[in-house]
């Protein structure tokens, strides 16, 4: 291209931008509020990503178990819960370990020692790879059947909660980028 013809096709530009200035004022308005609206749902879409990623990274479960469990049975379900691939690690925490950290707290403090007794039970702190953490319901549901574990919390109902939350914006961003 000759540059006296770009130079040409840059003036004439400039010029129609200042001749009209309302339409082109305009433009770069509208322009500009849609780029900064899709840089928000973005920004707002990857902050729920990193988000969840996180929350993936910490996620646990803890395996109660019952009362009447021994060193055997410990030993038995720790040993269950090392051999499935999804379990990153296992940590023992014992009756009393898990009563020292709710002393902590005051109010439970002063409940414990109403109740004379120590009503907790040893627990299992289970840390589950991340990649893995949406697959549990199966396996979940095989440990609960073992007569010598009381509880297995996983957290499912707020990892749902977050995982529709993180779908919803996305949608509404794609949605919202859509029309604009």
């Amino acid at each position: 291209m000759n540059p006296s013809r770009f130079f040409y096709v840059l003036k004439e530009g400039f010029l129609q931008l200042f001749r009209t200035r309302g339409l082109s004022f305009a433009v770069v308005v509208i322009v500009s509020a849609t780029l900064l609206q899709l840089s928000l749902f973005l920004a707002i879409s990857r902050t729920l990503d990193r988000a969840l990623g996180s929350a993936r990274e910490k996620f646990q479960m803890a395996v109660f178990l019952t009362p009447a469990s021994e060193n055997t049975d410990r030993k038995r379900i720790q040993e269950l819960l090392l051999a499935d691939p999804r379990v990153a690690s296992v940590r023992l925490v014992t009756k009393e370990e898990a009563i020292q950290e709710f002393r902590k707290d005051p109010e439970i403090d002063r409940m414990l020692q109403a109740l004379g007794e120590n009503p907790l039970t040893d627990s299992f702190t289970v840390i589950l790879r991340n990649d893995d953490s949406e697959k549990l319901e199966d396996w979940v549901q095989k440990l609960r059947e073992d007569s010598r574990i009381e509880e297995v919390d996983y957290g499912k109902n707020e990892w749902e909660t977050v995982s529709r939350l993180t779908r919803v914006v996305r949608w509404v961003g794609l949605i919202l980028g859509g029309f604009v």
